[in-house]
């Protein structure tokens, strides 16, 4: 198992690479990168790999492979890709689509001008991803201490979106992007963001929740018992 989040008991007979913690921090598409094509940082397949670094380290992480790519296809057309082929999850939920659309293209921008019936689904899911995070926008946030909660409902796993936005609206807090799906299960989908070198998962965990991924950015899904509880919780906190 190839990951690079905090690791997990392995089961029996099974091998685990990871790389959690590494300061700068890495990803899975690359150190998958690194172990199927070592010593070629320009392999055809180079920017796959960039594609998932920058959608989950964003543009700033130093990684050679990462920064070489972005000049090579331009910032804009590789973040333009990454919203397109997230959204296959985000807005349809049928990420099969975006699978069969960078097996179909040889570049980034052979990928953004296609006219194949997948990347066309994909633009339709990205519209609405849009539409649902610049929704989310309007909505008035909760401010306790050290964190601003945003609660919304959407149909669309867009909270991590939504969190990012707010990080950048209040830079030096701790944001928690909360959920309510419209559709599927009954749950609330919580994504937290923070400053640079801050730690969300501790502090998160001081409010009862336990979250997953990366020091600044992790996120949990809470049933909605666990959300009253949490809610509790969140409002006892000193008001900001």
């Amino acid at each position: 198992m190839v990951d690079h989040h905090p690791p997990v008991p392995p089961a029996a007979g099974l091998t685990q690479l990871n790389r959690h913690g590494e300061v700068p921090p890495t990803c899975t598409s690359l150190m998958l990168h690194e172990l199927l094509f070592p010593g070629q940082p320009n392999s055809p397949h180079a920017w796959l790999a960039a594609l998932g670094a920058l959608s989950d380290l964003g543009n700033n992480n130093p990684d050679p492979l990462l920064q070489a790519q972005l000049q090579l296809h331009g910032q804009s057309v590789m973040r333009d890709l990454t919203s397109l082929i997230n959204s296959a999850h985000r807005g349809g939920g049928d990420p099969e689509q975006a699978l069969q659309a960078l097996m179909q293209h040889d570049s980034p921008a052979a990928l953004v001008r296609s006219n194949r019936p997948e990347v066309k689904l994909l633009r339709g899911w990205q519209k609405k991803v849009r539409r649902q995070v610049q929704a989310a926008r309007k909505v008035r946030p909760l401010l306790r201490g050290r964190w601003a909660l945003i609660p919304f409902r959407s149909d669309c796993p867009v909270q991590g979106l939504v969190a990012q936005v707010w990080r950048s609206r209040f830079p030096r807090l701790l944001i928690l992007a909360a959920n309510h799906l419209l559709a599927g299960p009954d749950e609330v989908l919580l994504s937290a963001r923070g400053p640079y070198g801050e730690d969300v998962i501790g502090e998160g965990a001081a409010l009862g929740v336990t979250l997953r991924g990366h020091r600044s950015s992790a996120g949990t899904r809470l049933t909605p018992t666990q959300w009253n509880e949490f809610l509790e919780r969140f409002q006892q906190c000193e008001t900001s």
